[in-house]
């Protein structure tokens, strides 16, 4: 499946790992999800999940982005 998610449904969930947005990070993550981006999406991405107030783990945001970019559909 091809989709495109809006930033503040991957806030949610790297802060709720075990809440429903959550699911579409383990599908990402399971191959069943497969992200379309666009040139504005990956820069809006990684300044968002990327601010303080959030605390999200530097290396699962990393983790994160450099899949986004090895196995996500550039638009």
């Amino acid at each position: 499946m091809l989709a495109v998610v809006d930033t503040n449904v991957w806030v949610s969930a790297f802060l709720t790992p075990a809440g429903t947005a959550a699911k579409l990070m383990v599908a990402f993550r399971d191959a069943r999800l497969r992200l379309a981006y666009n040139n504005a999406v990956e820069p809006e991405y990684r300044h968002v999940l990327g601010r303080p107030k959030f605390a999200i783990d530097r290396r699962l945001l990393v983790a994160f982005l450099d899949r986004l970019r090895a196995e996500g559909r550039r638009v």
